[in-house]
């Protein structure tokens, strides 16, 4: 599937049917990706971590629920913020090993995401900046605009293994 889907995207520069295919792809192994199971650290800690993300949903879609799971120290946590912005989490005694986002839509443009679970939500790109790291799509459907770094991130959602690192600027 990963050669079928490149050769798409290569396709797509020209032909939007073929880039089309290429995320359909994309979604196919996305879809695959159900049977994931991740490993979830927790520390010991005497109060459980609230959070706060700022990221921009989808109007169509609306915002996905929201949930984190495991306790690790703040350099080990799990994030997702707006690049440029200054993260509300990081005065934090501890963070989140995983942060979840279930059902509606998210759009990564201009998003900085560490050990980020996508489970069955829209994900929007149009090739702004992104930094992903251990990022997993799972049930997701991909609307990505074929322009900039957004053939490299299809690229990528394509190839295994499941957990997915991404930079562009």
């Amino acid at each position: 599937m990963q050669r079928l889907g490149n050769k798409l995207v290569d396709a797509g520069e020209n032909n939007p049917d073929a880039w089309d295919a290429a995320l359909a792809c994309a979604n196919y192994k996305s879809f695959l990706n159900g049977y994931l199971v991740v490993s979830i650290t927790t520390m010991k800690g005497e109060e459980p971590v609230t959070t706060h993300y700022h990221f921009k949903s989808s109007s169509q879609f609306g915002s996905p629920q929201q949930t984190v799971a495991g306790r690790v120290p703040p350099t080990q946590a799990a994030k997702f913020l707006i690049m440029g912005e200054a993260d509300s989490n990081a005065s934090l005694a501890a963070g989140p090993d995983w942060i979840i986002f279930d059902g509606g839509g998210i759009s990564l443009d201009n998003m900085e995401a560490k050990r980020v679970i996508f489970r069955n939500v829209y994900i929007f790109y149009t090739g702004a900046p992104l930094k992903m790291q251990d990022v997993y799509f799972i049930g997701c459907t991909f609307v990505i605009e074929r322009q900039d770094n957004a053939p490299n991130l299809v690229f990528t959602l394509l190839e295994p293994p499941a957990k997915v690192t991404f930079a562009a600027s």
